[in-house]
């Protein structure tokens, strides 16, 4: 299943309140007979008896939801896998979408990521895009509205959180809360360590002239401290990477090769010097019509409704402007909504202080992002019917060219 597919399906589940569950399990038909459902209006109330009491589920009421479907007792469907499958599938999108993993380095130095564009690397997006995969990848997500009692003397001001403020619930009748397990101030770490990841360099040696035969040298005392050279042939004088004057590239070949990208690829797949501290990989989208490959990853994306639960008639931001999410909504804006509210939500796992200074830390951080680098907001790119695929730029001309971390490259 696609990165997407998994991360839009949790946030679905997540989101969904249980008069809306309850609406698709009212839809849901019998198999080889459209004029009868599934469920009858007993068994979905006996099957959410009890169930989504914070207005959305939780994995143990999902669980729960399950096992009554599955159930063969009084009141419940009893449903086989074909009827489980049918209720799975009106809830949630399908994965068709074949996808490959792409590689982490530049990360930092791209303005969007994504095969399909669809996550800006300017402004909050490292820690939006960060904090949207783990909601999507096993992250605890204890999600709901939170009880009047004394432990909560100011329940009365959550209307004014800059969570309900974020993620667009300042005007709903109750608020969703979105404690969780994701901690910001880690993701925030580890996308800092990834500001010095690099593409590799092409390890092996070519054994005197003898074709398609390479060998990777043995260290020498000393050789941990010389970077590898970037050039064929190194120069006299300096420490030699290969053994016996060999050199790492058939220079025919890379001639060949080099007069290939000059003519099929350069207009999308720049060359970028990957040791350029300052570097910026543009990626170039491009329209899935003109250059044929699989639609399913770059529709999916933008195409994929899910229930939106409490974010029904909210005010969302998006490129072309604000928006109001309808009940039957884009699951890219359930998570976007649902990310800002993630984001703004200190770890309640931590003692106060420990955790508004890593709160504070993260959002502090992300805003240096903003100062330094928006990059996002100033490059214009031709949307078609929202499906496209980027293309990037190639780190240096060595072997094959290294694939640039999370565009598609054809």
């Amino acid at each position: 299943m696609d990165a997407f597919g998994r991360i839009y399906n949790r946030v679905v589940q997540y989101a969904i309140s249980k008069d809306q569950f309850a609406k698709e399990l009212a839809l849901v038909l019998r198999p080889g007979d459209e004029k009868k459902r599934l469920l009858s209006d007993e068994q979905i109330k006996n099957v959410l008896d009890g169930l989504g009491t914070r207005i959305v589920f939780s994995d143990e009421d999902f669980a729960r939801i399950v096992e009554r479907l599955l159930s063969h007792g009084p009141g419940y469907p009893g449903l086989d896998l074909n009827g489980f499958l049918l209720v799975r599938y009106k809830i949630f999108n399908s994965p068709n979408a074949p996808v490959s993993y792409p590689f982490l380095w530049d990360i930092s130095h791209s303005d969007f990521l994504q095969w399909n564009g669809l996550a800006p690397n300017a402004g909050p997006g490292p820690l939006g895009r960060n904090t949207g995969e783990v909601i999507g990848i096993f992250g605890i997500l204890d999600w709901g509205t939170q009880e009047f009692s004394w432990e909560h003397p100011l329940a009365g001001l959550r209307k004014f959180s800059l969570a309900a403020l974020f993620s667009g619930q300042k005007n709903k009748k109750e608020i969703i809360g979105f404690n969780s397990s994701i901690n910001m101030f880690n993701l925030q770490r580890l996308e800092s360590q990834l500001t010095s990841l690099k593409s590799p360099e092409w390890p092996f040696c070519r054994k005197g002239k003898e074709k398609d035969k390479y060998y990777l040298p043995p260290p020498r005392p000393g050789a941990e401290k010389e970077p590898i050279k970037p050039n064929p042939d190194i120069a006299k004088g300096e420490p030699l990477y290969c053994l016996n004057g060999d050199t790492r590239f058939d220079e025919e070949k890379r001639y060949q090769g080099e007069l290939v990208y000059i003519d099929r690829c350069r207009g999308c797949h720049t060359v970028i010097d990957r040791s350029a501290w300052d570097r910026l990989v543009i990626g170039h989208m491009s329209d899935v019509d003109a250059i044929k490959t699989d639609p399913a990853m770059a529709e999916n994306s933008v195409k994929h409704n899910g229930k939106s639960g409490n974010f029904k008639d909210t005010y969302q931001a998006t490129d072309a402007g604000t928006v109001i999410v309808k009940e039957d909504a884009p699951v890219v804006q359930i998570l976007t909504a649902a990310t800002k509210g993630v984001i703004a939500t200190p770890d309640a796992d931590k003692y106060w202080p420990r955790r508004m200074t890593e709160w504070v830390y993260a959002l502090v951080m992300v805003r240096q992002v903003m100062l330094r680098d928006d990059i996002a907001s100033k490059a214009k790119i031709k949307r078609t019917n929202g499906a496209l695929y980027g293309d990037g730029p190639g780190a240096g001309t060595e072997g094959p060219f290294p694939e640039e971390y999370n565009l598609t490259w054809k």
